[in-house]
């Protein structure tokens, strides 16, 4: 028999499936929706109950006088929205679908996210992962965790792409607040986690289909509103997408994020907190000097190699894949005077710690390649094998970094920050790995070649190309567990005393666990399953592939998955208490980690789309320039009002968020490369944020 509760979501599916249809389904009781806000002044850690209560919300920071609002919200409450979309044809062409949203409270305290269809598989992956990240963005709208709702989004026929995912999270909020969404209006729009609406495709087909069936104003991503067809060659003329709906008597508006959308659907205001000025994201003098010390421990770091990456490039013969590491140390090293004479102490942090890390694998690397090329290539490959021993017995250390329990609110957050850098550290080993049994085997294959043919140019080459990315891969991970020792002296701030309540954070971390496997799986269905498909290798085969060139991908699937820790997890685990602060602190810090790398993976590689080099994953241009600049706006003025609801719920803006907004500060001036970072910055910012509301809460 089924259990009880899936029992009832199949009921509830059968009847949203139903109306879709035209079909009569038996009535469900609901609860009428609620209406009306109040305001309300909280100190640090006194909005618990409120912002815990079911039936409301209570939304930080509303007011520049430090008041909230409290919202009434619906115990259940349904919605159906109209959403566009692209049928490939040939030839292309727009359609509009109906999705039946339902959005209720969860005493279950589980994460609850039902995608419905009425055709086995129906909604594709990008469609499911669409339908999470909405009910994610909702719920932080409203300031409640994800696990306090249960969403559900039920459709008709085969529907895949996240375009609607700005359209469902308006209507799951408009089922909760009782708005009334405007039948004649309708949107396209890709969510990023702090709810701006990124750039999407289709758009001149998905006007067209919207406008047939009566739409008279149609929103579109800021920067979109001269876009191609779909399938245009290069270069071709744009649609002026606003000429085109005025010609029909309709309009085009551009929608900065989740809360413009909801706006222009209902007509009325949804509260949200007001952005701190950049001002009060400053860093504090502690701060700054404790950043000036680490700065000079790895200037000490970088010193110690100088004469290494000096040595490599003057006397050559070591590779050119050797000599390319070392300018690329130089110019690292650079970069970071240059920006720490400019007074950018966090980024110049970051670009000493990166020439430092790149400096160290010119040693590894040269110590290797010395060896094999005086003709030892045992112990070239000896070499190899203890710098591969050092990084894991380093990385691994992670339980020294709960020395100190943590009794305020900011050492836990200090502590997840911590536990996220040693945690990428350790992974990096494992990506690692890889590329050390790569460089080992050219290495042995090499045994039996005689000494004459080991010097020439073309065989030192070989050897090093495969030499420096194993080395440059364990001075990462080495790094990783230095800057998660570091983060301790850094990040150390005065904080309100706290203590977490363990199983809840656990509660927390596996609703940020599951909204990233949705992310992995969007992005599994638009770069991965192409990519295998055009090599003949099935997806799991192509996911490992990708796994080992792109480290990115490789956190995101890893970070949070406790089993990948293997041994080492289960020694964190025994040492520290299944049901301990610290493993659930690790366990939100792992799934932090997990879903800001899968929210960078489709940042850049979907709704971005950024090309690449040919010979490398550096960006060389963005599809849209534009809506580039659209989305680095809207990620800087979220994190400033995710600041502000932090600092009324914690009593204190994040340090972790003020070093990643100054962070992103900086690398919004930057190329290309440097611009796509300040998002996963700023985005990082309203992360540590979001975590100090959610903690003050639990």
């Amino acid at each position: 028999m089924r259990p009880p509760r899936q029992l009832a979501a199949i009921a509830r599916a059968s009847a949203a499936l139903a109306a879709l249809a035209g079909c009569p389904a038996r009535p469900s009781p609901t609860t009428p929706a609620t209406t009306g806000a109040d305001t309300r002044t909280f100190g640090p850690l006194e909005a618990r109950a409120d912002a815990r209560a079911p039936g409301q919300a209570v939304i930080l920071g509303t007011d520049a006088r430090g008041g909230s609002t409290l919202l009434r919200l619906a115990a259940r409450g349904e919605r159906v929205v109209r959403a566009p979309s692209v049928r490939l044809g040939p030839p292309p062409s727009g359609l509009m679908s109906e999705v039946a949203l339902t959005v209720e409270a969860n005493p279950t305290g589980v994460p609850y996210v039902g995608v419905f269809e009425d055709t086995i598989a129906g909604a594709g992956r990008q469609w499911r992962a669409g339908v999470w990240i909405a009910a994610a963005v909702a719920a932080d709208a409203l300031g409640k965790d994800l696990t306090d709702l249960r969403f559900s989004a039920a459709s008709r026929g085969h529907v895949d792409g996240a375009s609607a995912s700005a359209l469902m999270a308006v209507g799951m909020l408009a089922a909760l607040t009782g708005a009334t969404l405007d039948e004649h209006v309708t949107l396209s729009g890709a969510l990023g986690p702090d709810g701006t609406i990124g750039p999407v495709d289709g758009l001149v087909e998905k006007l067209d289909a919207a406008l047939a069936v009566g739409v008279r104003t149609f929103g579109v991503p800021v920067g979109q509103l001269r876009v191609p067809v779909v399938g245009a060659s290069a270069g071709a003329a744009p649609v002026d997408l606003v000429a085109r709906a005025r010609a029909r008597g309709a309009a085009v508006v551009e929608l900065a994020d989740v809360h413009a959308a909801y706006r222009l659907l209902t007509g009325a205001d949804l509260p949200r907190p007001l952005p701190l000025a950049a001002a009060e994201l400053a860093l504090g003098p502690a701060v700054t000097a404790a950043l000036e010390a680490g700065i000079g421990r790895w200037q000490a770091e970088l010193r110690a190699s100088w004469p290494t990456v000096l040595a490599v490039e003057q006397r050559g013969g070591s590779g050119r894949a050797l000599v390319g590491l070392a300018r690329a140390a130089q110019t690292e090293a650079r970069q970071a005077e240059v920006l720490a004479a400019a007074g950018h102490t966090t980024s110049a942090y970051h670009r000493h710690l990166s020439a430092a890390m790149i400096a160290r694998a010119v040693v590894v690397a040269d110590g290797i390649m010395a060896t094999f090329v005086g003709g030892d290539v045992a112990g070239a490959r000896a070499t190899l094998a203890t710098a591969a021993a050092e990084a894991r017995a380093v990385a691994g250390g992670l339980a020294a970094l709960t020395a100190a329990p943590p009794t305020t609110l900011g050492d836990h957050l200090r502590l997840v920050s911590a536990f996220g850098r040693g945690l990428h550290g350790y992974i990096f080993v494992q990506y690692a790995q890889a590329r050390v049994t790569r460089a080992d085997e050219v290495l042995a294959a090499q045994a039996d070649v005689a000494a004459v043919q080991r010097h020439t140019a073309a065989v030192i080459d070989e050897v090093a190309a495969a030499v420096v990315p194993a080395a440059l891969t364990l001075s990462r991970s080495l790094a990783g567990a230095r800057a998660a020792s570091d983060t301790l002296i850094i990040e150390a701030e005065a904080s309100v005393a706290y203590q977490c309540v363990a199983p809840e954070i656990h509660r927390v971390a596996s609703a940020i666990s599951a909204a990233a496997q949705a992310e992995v799986a969007y992005f599994d269905a638009i770069v991965i399953g192409p990519s295998a498909k055009a090599a003949g290798l099935d997806e799991d085969e192509a996911r490992v592939r990708y796994a080992t060139v792109n480290p990115d991908y490789l956190v995101a699937i890893l970070g949070s998955d406790p089993d990948a820790l293997g041994s080492t997890g289960e020694a964190l685990e025994a040492a520290w208490g299944a049901r301990s602060p610290a493993w659930a602190l690790f366990g939100l810090a792992g799934a932090q980690l997990s879903s800001l790398h899968a929210s960078t993976l489709l940042a850049r590689h979907v709704i971005l789309a950024v090309e690449t080099e040919a010979d490398s994953d550096t960006a060389r241009a963005v599809r849209d320039p534009a809506a580039l600049a659209a989305m680095t706006r809207g990620a800087e003025q979220a994190a400033r009002r995710a600041a502000r609801s932090a600092r009324i719920a914690s009593g204190a803006v994040p340090v972790q968020a003020r070093l990643d907004y100054a962070s992103g500060q900086v690398l919004s001036t930057g190329d290309l490369e440097d611009q796509l970072a300040a998002i996963s910055a700023y985005w990082r910012a309203s992360m540590w944020s979001r975590l100090a509301v959610v903690l003050a809460k639990h």
